[in-house]
C-alpha cells in the first residue's frame, strides 16, 4: 500500500472489523490474557479507526473546497495586475513609477524584466553556464505581498485616478483582504487535514499499538488456541503504511 493510498487505510480498517468477528466466533476459547487484544479491546479500537478515518474524509472534503475558493480569488491577480499597468501607463505618471510598477506586475507573472543572456555554446569559459535564480513567486502569500506593493505603489501616484472600479485602490484593498481571508482558510484547513491524518496514521500504524500490529499479535495468540482457529484468522491481510 503506497503511503498516499487512502482505500488501503480503509482496506486494513475494514479487515480489522472482521478479524474480530472472526475472534467472536471462536467463543470461549478465545480468552486472551493480554488485555490489548480482548473482544472488548479489538472493538474498541476499530471504532476509534472508523472515526479516525471519516475525519480524515471531513477534512481532505474541507480542504478541497477551501483550496478551490482560493485558487478562484487568486486567479483574478495576474489579469488585473495587467489591466493596472496599462491604466497607470495611459496616465501623465512619473516614468520611473510606471516602470517600478511594471516591475511588481512582473513578478506577479513570475517573468523577468529582461530576459536571461544566453551563454556562448561554443565558449570554453567554465564560468559561461550562468547561475540563476527562480523567478516564480506564485506561493499564495509572496502574490499577496506583491498586490500589496502594487497598491503602496498606486497609493503615491495622484495621477493614477481610473474609472473602472475594480481598479480603483479602494477595491484593491478590499481584494488584499479577501485574499489573507482564503488564504488563511485555506492554511487552517491543511493544518486540520495533516493532524487528522497523523492522528488516523498512529491509530493504525503505530508500532505495537497500532491496529495492523495489534492485527498481527491476534493472528500469533490464536494459534496458541489450534489450528482450526489460526486457520480462520490468517488469511485476513494487513499492510504498513510504507507497504506498497
Amino acid at each position: 500500500m503506497k503511503k498516499d493510498s487512502e482505500t488501503g487505510n480503509t482496506i486494513n480498517i475494514s479487515n480489522f472489523d472482521e478479524l474480530r468477528k472472526r475472534c467472536e466466533a471462536i467463543g470461549e476459547k478465545y480468552k486472551p490474557s493480554n488485555e490489548d487484544i480482548t473482544l472488548e479491546a479489538l472493538a474498541k479500537r476499530h471504532a476509534e479507526a472508523v472515526l479516525a478515518q471519516e475525519a480524515v474524509k471531513e477534512a481532505a472534503s474541507d480542504l478541497k473546497r477551501k483550496g478551490n475558493e482560493r485558487r478562484v480569488a487568486f486567479s483574478v491577480i495576474k489579469p488585473l495586475a495587467t489591466r493596472i499597468v496599462h491604466a497607470l501607463g495611459c496616465t501623465k505618471a512619473i516614468p520611473g513609477l510606471v516602470r517600478s510598477m511594471r516591475s511588481i506586475v512582473h513578478k506577479i507573472r513570475g517573468t523577468r524584466v529582461k530576459p536571461i543572456a544566453k551563454p556562448d555554446p561554443v565558449s570554453t569559459d567554465p564560468n559561461a553556464k550562468q547561475n540563476t535564480h527562480s523567478v516564480s513567486h506564485q506561493g499564495f502569500t509572496m502574490m499577496i505581498d506583491h498586490v500589496e506593493d502594487m497598491v503602496a505603489l498606486l497609493e503615491v501616484i495622484p495621477e493614477y485616478q481610473p474609472n473602472e472600479e475594480d481598479l480603483q485602490i479602494t477595491a484593491l484593498t478590499s481584494l488584499i483582504a479577501d485574499l489573507k481571508a482564503k488564504d488563511e482558510a485555506a492554511s487552517n484547513s491543511e493544518n486540520t487535514m495533516n493532524n487528522t491524518r497523523d492522528l488516523r496514521d498512529t491509530i493504525l500504524y503505530a508500532p505495537g499499538t497500532g491496529l495492523v500490529d495489534i492485527a498481527a499479535i491476534v493472528k500469533s495468540y490464536t494459534r496458541s488456541i489450534g489450528a482450526k482457529e489460526y486457520k480462520s484468522v490468517s488469511s485476513i491481510p494487513f499492510r504498513n503504511k510504507d507497504e506498497d
